[in-house]
């Protein structure tokens, strides 16, 4: 990794703290303690980061290179990004490589995890990315908790920008493959009053880092 705003940020999210799942704060939030597990577990196995000149309409991926699971960030996006949206970039590839963990019989821990993306890829959803992303939504409360506890603990502005701006982050990516089209198991999700519109807007505001993004460049 040379890009040494994603490489600090990347440190702080892969070390599986429980400070990422902490709920200190959130209220009454409804979350199963599972799903918090997910995120204390990213952190402890081996994948690598980098990043790279990829199709310039992804933030990153991940894949596996000569059996070794790698997550690229692409450096287009890399030089406009907030670090909030490179966090949450990561967070979500992290994710993808925690999943293809669990597809493995030698290497799964979460029989639970397994069984879901063994149900979207067995009957619902042909395509590799759109049954992780299906499998991923049922994290998507998880994956706010963890990008907001790491801007409060990390972040510029110290988690202050309201719950719902990091949830509605968290969606990015949940879309059917090679589509600006939500899944159907993230479109439940959305916040009443909420639209996919009006989410993706906040996404991409900071994966541009415009004038309307509430995070800060990553530089």
């Amino acid at each position: 990794m040379t890009n040494p705003c994603a490489s600090e940020i990347f440190k702080e999210l892969s070390k599986g703290s429980r400070n990422l799942t902490d709920l200190t704060g959130l209220g009454g939030i409804d979350i199963f303690p599972g799903m918090l597990d997910l995120f204390e577990q990213s952190g402890k196995f081996d994948y690598k980061i980098k990043n790279g000149n990829i199709d310039p309409r992804l933030g990153g991926k991940t894949d596996i290179i000569n059996g070794v699971l790698v997550i690229t960030l692409s450096n287009d996006y890399l030089s406009k990004a907030t670090s909030l949206s490179v966090s949450r970039t990561i967070i979500h590839e992290t994710i993808h490589t925690y999943l293809h963990k669990q597809l493995s019989y030698y290497t799964r821990t979460d029989l639970n995890t397994f069984e879901l993306l063994d149900k979207y890829f067995k009957t619902k959803y042909p395509l590799k990315q759109d049954y992780q992303h299906a499998t991923m939504s049922h994290f998507l409360l998880g994956m706010a908790v963890s990008l907001y506890n790491w801007h409060k603990n990390f972040g510029p502005t110290g988690g202050t920008l309201g719950f719902d701006y990091y949830y509605k982050l968290s969606f990015a990516g949940l879309i059917k493959d090679g589509t600006s089209e939500l899944l159907d198991e993230a479109e439940e999700l959305i916040p009443p009053g909420s639209s996919w519109s009006d989410i993706d807007k906040i996404i991409q505001n900071e994966a541009t880092g415009n004038y309307e993004s509430k995070g800060e460049k990553c530089k």
